[in-house]
């Protein structure tokens, strides 16, 4: 058909800034200066464990096409979220860290 989906695997450290509507791009692995755009179709809201992690899966619709792009293909995406301020970007991962140890 005309229309490709893409599954993504979102780590469940950042699958809360994901959400239905947000746009990016994909990057196959066979043709890495090739970026495709889509926007998310959908969000599982259950975690799933795959190659040993837990992961959300998303679901999105690529808004263009190619005439090589066979099903099964691999590749990178970056998702467009909100944009935060710097000090949010280089703290968020000890702040989580902390939390967690704090949690429990």
């Amino acid at each position: 058909g005309s229309e490709w989906d893409i599954e993504i695997e979102v780590p469940d450290n950042v699958a809360s800034y994901i959400a239905t509507g947000q746009s990016g791009e994909f990057q196959p692995l066979g043709r890495p200066m090739d970026v495709i755009p889509f926007e998310i179709a959908a969000v599982s809201g259950l975690a799933e464990v795959r190659d040993g992690r837990n992961v959300f899966m998303a679901n999105a619709r690529l808004q263009d096409t190619r005439d090589w792009m066979r099903g099964g293909m691999k590749g990178s995406v970056q998702i467009k979220t909100e944009k935060r301020p710097v000090y949010w970007v280089l703290f968020r991962d000890t702040i989580d860290w902390l939390h967690a140890m704090l949690w429990f």
